[in-house]
This record gives structure tokens, C-alpha cells and sequence, in this order.
């Protein structure tokens, strides 16, 4: 069984348009490195209550986690594009198989947001996501 991030992770690195990214080299799972300057994190955190389809004591059919993206860039404008087409990845998630889960849905609670600069100047962009997919 592996984390829910890390296929996501892997799913997107996949995509044609985010050919460039690397899982542990510029696209970490659960926390932002300190290096490279350009680099993509995805960090979970509580979603909302597993569904029970068939009621009964059973394991739960369908999770929902949550995740943020965190990206970090250079450039302004380079990071809220890399926001901005994560964000129209992550949409394309509809009832696919990924690693053996069925991820309903991937669902963006809002647009990329500025979350401010760091000591270097880095400037940070987050967005939110909600995901239905089977437990």
C-alpha cells in the first residue's frame, strides 16, 4: 500500500506538461525542502469522514483526504503558471485508476493563493484539494 500523495506525485509527473518535475528532486511528498529554489511540495492534512456505501461494520468504501500544493519559484509569474497548470492537472482527475485506487475526483477549493516570499525572495504560491477515491 503506498501514500495517497505519493501516486498522485507520480501521476503527475507523467503528465506531458509536467515533464520537467522529478518525485525527490524538484516534487517532494509531506514537506517542502529547502532545495532546489524551484520546487513543487505536496503536504496533506485531515480531509473529512470516509463514506460507509453499504452501512453495516465494514471498512469504509471511499476516503477523502486533502492535500495543498505548495509551489516555490524564482519568478512570480513562473510560479503562479506552475500553480496554475497543477491545478488544471489535478482537474483532469475524474473516476481514473491510479495505482489501483479509483480517485473519483480531485477537486481545487479555490484558485492558486500568494502565500508571500521567503528570506530569498522565493515566492510561494498554495492550493487546496479535496479528493473522493476509493479506501
Amino acid at each position: 500500500m503506498t501514500y495517497y500523495l505519493d501516486d498522485i506525485a507520480d501521476w503527475l509527473v507523467a503528465r506531458p506538461s509536467m515533464a520537467t518535475f522529478v518525485v525527490g528532486t524538484n516534487l517532494f511528498v509531506g514537506r517542502m525542502h529547502d532545495s532546489p529554489n524551484n520546487a513543487i511540495a505536496l503536504i496533506g492534512y485531515e480531509g473529512s469522514a470516509p463514506f460507509e456505501t453499504l452501512g453495516g461494520a465494514r471498512v469504509p468504501e471511499i476516503e477523502n483526504p486533502r492535500f495543498q500544493v505548495s509551489v516555490r519559484q524564482s519568478s512570480f509569474i513562473a510560479a503562479r503558471d506552475w500553480s496554475d497548470t497543477i491545478l488544471r492537472e489535478l482537474c483532469l482527475v475524474v473516476n481514473l485508476t491510479i495505482a489501483s485506487k479509483v480517485w473519483q475526483r480531485v477537486m481545487p477549493q479555490g484558485n492558486p493563493a500568494l502565500l508571500g516570499y521567503d528570506d530569498k525572495y522565493l515566492t510561494t504560491f498554495v492550493t487546496n484539494y479535496a479528493v473522493q477515491k476509493t479506501f
